[in-house]
């Protein structure tokens, strides 16, 4: 997979193509994911299933498809950045918090874990209060079941990244599995706020140089990690346990000019909040969203094929180097996205 060379910047601390309409005749039916399953593995994609894949789904002629690109050797890699790059005459600061916490950790079966969620209430109540603009990077599963709180941080105008669907360390799954967790969560994020991210926080702050081509292919030009971190989402830190102080001190004491601060959606977090917005702003600093931060990625646009006379999807897969199932991913109907809307 290539070695690893994303950790944060600090200390290595845990962190917690809609494409319209392609209609895959016998495609969904009798695939069990049905509307609403969030997407699937490629090779499994929502709808599509290995016994489906292996009876080809049909295409007609005239019909418009996307290809998804092939990730290769000569696919471009993503672009880490943990400061900003534009210029500015003003002194910057970024805040991004990732979401997805859960209140209980311990081994307990799934439906006795519940998300952790009034705390982003309270961070996006405090930036309101202060003017304050940040980015957020949900994870798709915890946006799944708050959609509201992922329309509210669209509204109040702050950036979304792309921050996994399950945070799984990416080291530890395949590239399908990681292609998956990629979707899955986007489709999430743009059925929730009609947004499409183009940001992509790793999990725990780890990738190999082979995940950055495969960020790139799926529409990730920038990969967001940090340059100062908070620490909140651990319970002690190297002198002691972390605590609404500690948070001041580290991003106060770090902040400089155009760095990007990683936050969590924790309680300290919370009280911590607005003696930092303060203490920064005596600083002289301004605080924007990644958008501001970074050049506007040069525009991707999806490679789109029209379907011939006598073509079959499988051909059409193998003349672009990619798998029927990849092409059924990229061009799952918008119907699958009803139950978050």
């Amino acid at each position: 997979m290539g070695k690893c060379i994303g950790l944060g910047k600090l200390y290595l601390m845990p962190v917690c193509l809609l494409a319209g309409a392609l209609i895959l005749h016998g495609c969904a039916a009798g695939s069990g994911a049905g509307p609403g399953a969030g997407g699937a593995p490629p090779g499994e994609s929502a709808g599509l299933t290995a016994n489906t894949v292996k009876h080809e789904p049909a295409v007609t002629e005239g019909q418009e498809i996307i290809i998804p690109l092939p990730v290769n050797r000569d696919t471009p890699s993503s672009r880490v950045v943990d400061r900003g790059l534009s210029q500015s005459a003003e002194k910057r600061i970024a805040l991004t918090f990732d979401l997805g916490c859960l209140r209980e950790r311990k081994a307990a079966p799934a439906s006795e874990l519940e998300w952790l969620n009034e705390p982003t209430i309270s961070l996006l109540l405090i930036l309101e209060r202060y003017g304050v603009k940040a980015t957020f990077f949900p994870q798709g599963s915890w946006l799944e079941d708050h959609p509201y709180l992922g329309r509210e941080i669209a509204r109040r105008g702050h950036g979304l990244g792309n921050h996994s669907y399950t945070h799984r360390s990416f080291l530890d799954l395949t590239d399908a599995e990681i292609i998956d967790e990629l979707r899955k969560s986007n489709r999430v994020i743009e059925a929730v706020t009609g947004f499409r991210p183009y940001y992509y926080r790793p999990t725990f702050g780890l990738y190999t140089d082979s995940h950055l081509k495969i960020f790139a292919g799926e529409g990730f030009p920038y990969t967001i990690m940090w340059s100062v971190a908070s620490l909140d989402s651990a319970k002690v830190g190297p002198w002691g346990p972390i605590t609404p102080a500690s948070i001041i001190y580290l991003v106060v004491g770090w902040a400089d000019d155009g760095k990007i601060v990683l936050m969590h959606d924790q309680p300290n977090t919370v009280k911590a909040l607005p003696s930092i917005i303060l203490a920064l702003r005596r600083k002289g600093f301004t605080f924007v969203t990644l958008d501001e931060m970074l050049p506007p990625p040069e525009p991707v646009n999806p490679v789109k094929y029209t379907v011939k006379k006598g073509d079959t999807l499988e051909g059409i897969a193998r003349r672009h180097g990619v798998s029927v199932a990849e092409i059924v991913a990229a061009n799952i109907s918008e119907k699958i996205l009803e139950k978050y809307r």
